[in-house]
């Protein structure tokens, strides 16, 4: 029994761990230490793809790749269950850099629901 304790205390320990180390990697990335983000609303998830409308107040964005982005879910760093980004949901896309010549973004490290970010 105690050491089925130990065992729990050391997982619980190891998951913080890595979660603040997420958080950290997130944090750094962009220019000065900000991370860039945008956010939208989801017009379409086929499983591979998922297609967000960007909210106009990402002007910057939108003028290098549209009003709309389609991102490829193998290619986000941050593993998830994707099938909740539902059509019509509110997200929250945190990339590096939109590359306009490939129209695409370099990397996405993660995609969040809205209702999912504490402010």
């Amino acid at each position: 029994m105690a050491w089925e304790k130990k065992e729990l205390i050391k997982n619980i320990l190891i998951i913080i761990l890595l979660s603040g180390a997420f958080i950290l990697f997130i944090s750094r990335t962009g220019q000065g230490g900000t991370q860039k983000y945008f956010e939208g609303e989801v017009l379409e998830n086929n499983g591979g793809y998922i297609t967000i409308e960007v909210n106009l107040q990402y002007n910057d964005l939108i003028e290098k790749s549209g009003e709309y982005v389609e991102i490829d879910t193998e290619e986000v760093l941050a593993k998830r269950d994707f099938s909740v980004f539902k059509r019509g949901e509110e997200v929250r896309v945190v990339y590096d850099e939109f590359d306009s010549l490939k129209e695409e973004f370099e990397h996405v490290y993660a995609i969040y629901l809205k209702s999912e970010i504490i402010r």
